[in-house]
């Protein structure tokens, strides 16, 4: 949450150089959904996509910032940015 203090725009700016860091030039080498035993250490009730990238990286989709449950992965494919799901799946 942003501080009383700060313009909407100051997280976005904040977190920019980190967003850069972690994912401009990486490679997805691996795509699926999180297992049985990766959903229990989150203590999620369902799975979220998990994308491996080229440096092993692991990325999981979460509903928020404090990792309080799996997330659906959006997107929007050009030229009409007609949207696309991937969304969270049970693991029992």
């Amino acid at each position: 949450m942003a501080k009383r203090s700060e313009t909407p725009s100051a997280p976005r700016e904040r977190w920019l150089p980190a967003i850069r860091r972690l994912l401009e030039g990486r490679t997805i080498v691996e795509a699926r959904y999180m297992n049985v035993i990766e959903v229990d250490q989150e203590m999620w009730p369902c799975a979220s996509v998990q994308l491996k990238l080229d440096d092993g990286t692991l990325v999981r989709v979460s509903r928020d910032d404090e990792g309080n449950g799996p997330g659906a992965l959006l997107f929007l494919k050009p030229p009409k940015m007609t949207r696309d799901v991937l969304p969270i799946c049970p693991v029992r």
